[in-house]
């Protein structure tokens, strides 16, 4: 099994009560890390939909690890919109226009790093920096 699918299919097996250690067990062992090319993410947003959440956590950890393994939320969002490659009107939606001026793609980001810190694979050291762990 590959660590781009585990890890996207972690946050339906935790809903499903299934071992976590034992995924995690299985992405850890895994040889090969596949990684959704820029046309595949494209292939798969519809029209006005960025990725969820769970889709942006391997760009996120490669974001990371380009970055040497920690970065700012800045840093991470321009470094994980150039691997992804998303669109300029994907990225241009508010997440909620009324609030604030956050993208969903920040939003979801900032989903994503909350997941991969619960996961143990990233450490939030001080405000706004974002760390990759020895599990990642």
């Amino acid at each position: 099994m590959c660590k781009g699918l585990i890890l996207q299919h972690l946050k339906v097996r935790c809903a499903l009560a299934l071992s976590v250690q034992s995924l995690y067990e299985q992405y850890l062992n895994a040889e090969v890390v596949c990684s959704p090319t820029i046309q595949e993410y494209n292939d798969n947003i519809t029209m006005n939909s960025p990725p969820t959440f769970d889709e942006l956590m391997n760009p996120l950890l490669q974001s990371l690890r380009l970055l040497g393994g920690s970065g700012s939320i800045e840093e991470i969002y321009s470094k994980t919109v150039e691997l992804t490659g998303l669109r300029e009107d994907v990225l241009a939606q508010l997440h909620d226009p009324e609030k604030s001026s956050l993208t969903e793609v920040g939003y979801r980001l900032a989903w994503a790093r909350t997941y991969l810190k619960k996961y143990g694979l990233l450490a939030n050291s001080s405000r706004g920096v974002w760390s990759l762990t020895e599990k990642a």
